[in-house]
Parts: C-alpha cells; sequence; structure tokens
C-alpha cells in the first residue's frame, strides 16, 4: 500500500514536473509571439511610411515630368522661330548681295558728319519715339505676320510678354541714357521730373499690354473649351483688337513736343 502511494506520488511529482516545463515553454512561446506582433507591427508602420514617400516621389516626378513637357514645347516653339527668322534672314542678305544697285546708292551716300549736341528735350522725344515703336512691335498681330506662320493665340501672347519683359527692364535704366544731362544746369531742374513721368507711362503701358495678352490667351481658351465641336474648323483663332492711331501718350508727347519747340 504505502509502495503504491509512494509511486503514486512520484508519478504526480514527475507530471508537475511535466505542466511546469510546458508552462515555461508556454510562457516563453507568449514572449516570442509577442514579440512577433510587435515587429510585424513595426515592420507595418515602415512600409506605410515607405509608400507615403513613394506616393510623394511619384507626385514629384509626375510634377517634373510636366514641367519637362512644358519646357520642351516652348523650346520647339522658339527652335520654328529661330529656324524662321534665320530663313528670312538668309533671304534677305541673298537679296541685298545679289541687287548692286544697293551698293552703289550705298557709295553715292553723302558722308556723315558729326551732329552738334541736341537739346535734351529733343532726345528725349527721340528716345521716347524709339520705345514706343518697341512696344508697338509686340502686338500679337504684327507678330504674327512678320513671322509668316498661325501661331497659337498662347504662343503669340508668350512672346509678346517675353518682349515686353525685355522692354521693362530697358525702361529701368530709361534715365541712365540722359546722365549728361546733369552738365546743363538750366534745364536740370526741370527735366529729370519729366522723364520719370514718361518712363513710368511706358512702363504702365507695358504692364497693360501684358494684362491684355493674358485675357486675350485666357478668352481663346475659354472659346475653345465652351465650343469643342467647332475647334477643328477654328484651332487657331486670334481675337483682333481694333488698334488706335494714336495713343494718349504718343498725344501727351506730341502736344509737349509742339509746346517746347
Amino acid at each position: 500500500m504505502i509502495e503504491s502511494l509512494q509511486n503514486e506520488l512520484k508519478s504526480m511529482r514527475a507530471y508537475c514536473h511535466e505542466l511546469k516545463t510546458m508552462v515555461e515553454r508556454s510562457e516563453e512561446t507568449n514572449k516570442l509571439l509577442t514579440t512577433k506582433i510587435n515587429k510585424e507591427q513595426e515592420l507595418k508602420t515602415q512600409i506605410s511610411d515607405l509608400k507615403q514617400e513613394l506616393t510623394l516621389l511619384e507626385k514629384t516626378n509626375d510634377t517634373l515630368n510636366m514641367k519637362y513637357k512644358r519646357l520642351n514645347e516652348k523650346h520647339e516653339t522658339l527652335k520654328i522661330t529661330h529656324d524662321v527668322l534665320l530663313k528670312e534672314h538668309e533671304q534677305r542678305l541673298l537679296l541685298f548681295r545679289k541687287d548692286t544697285r544697293v551698293i552703289e546708292r550705298v557709295a553715292r551716300l553723302p558722308k556723315f558728319e558729326v551732329a552738334p549736341v541736341k537739346h535734351p528735350l529733343d532726345v528725349l522725344h527721340s528716345v521716347t519715339q524709339q520705345t514706343l515703336d518697341k512696344i508697338k512691335s509686340t502686338d500679337v498681330r504684327l507678330l504674327n505676320k512678320r513671322l509668316k506662320r498661325i501661331f497659337d493665340m498662347t504662343e503669340l501672347s508668350d512672346m509678346s510678354n517675353k518682349m515686353i519683359m525685355t522692354l521693362l527692364d530697358d525702361l529701368d535704366r530709361f534715365h541712365e541714357q540722359f546722365d549728361w544731362v546733369h552738365t546743363c544746369p538750366d534745364i536740370n531742374t526741370h527735366f529729370f521730373p519729366l522723364v520719370e513721368l514718361v518712363c513710368d507711362m511706358m512702363k504702365e503701358m507695358c504692364t497693360i499690354k501684358m494684362t491684355l495678352n493674358d485675357l486675350q490667351a485666357d478668352y481663346v481658351k475659354r472659346i475653345k473649351k465652351a465650343s469643342c465641336p467647332t475647334m477643328n474648323n477654328n484651332r487657331h483663332t486670334i481675337i483682333i483688337i481694333p488698334e488706335e492711331k494714336s495713343t494718349w501718350l504718343e498725344n501727351f508727347i506730341n502736344t509737349f513736343w509742339s509746346l517746347t519747340s
């Protein structure tokens, strides 16, 4: 009886030891499982961050592709314009070389003599008229005629705006053409305010022309969107605005010139 109880006790102890071992293994397994879950969560977070970075990179890539496409289109337009202007220049040069009468007329021209120093108001009138002629040459209709091919209104507006921006840069140095007037004390006091006024008025004309170019291009785009079925027949529409024979600035300058002459 005692031996059987001892044997049973031994078996129970062995069973308890096995249970204890199983519990320890279970705890280790739970720890490993918890570590695995944490690691998976960390990896999921990293994957999510990488996906966001990938999305941002794709958007950046799309933006760069669009910029590249626009730059490529501008490059093609400028290349075509350059080819047209180069061809026109070569044709004129060829005609000039062939026409010997031009050379003979040039040889018969009288020699130029050094003209005396002009009055500052004369110089101001001359320089202002030249600048006004340059501003007129930025008109989209004149550009379209000179380039001798049909351009889209957006292309013409961009070309005109670039020319106007160059004129605005020149107008920032407009007063430098009259630095020599400082040697004329009689006219120095009232002359430079007039120069600043004329310069500001021409800058305002350039700004108005740029705004008008943008409005024309936007108006053409709106017409194209509103009348898609008829766009095949009118793809290159140019809004023609009546050109005044003389602007208010020209009238002002001519009036001022008549009063001062």
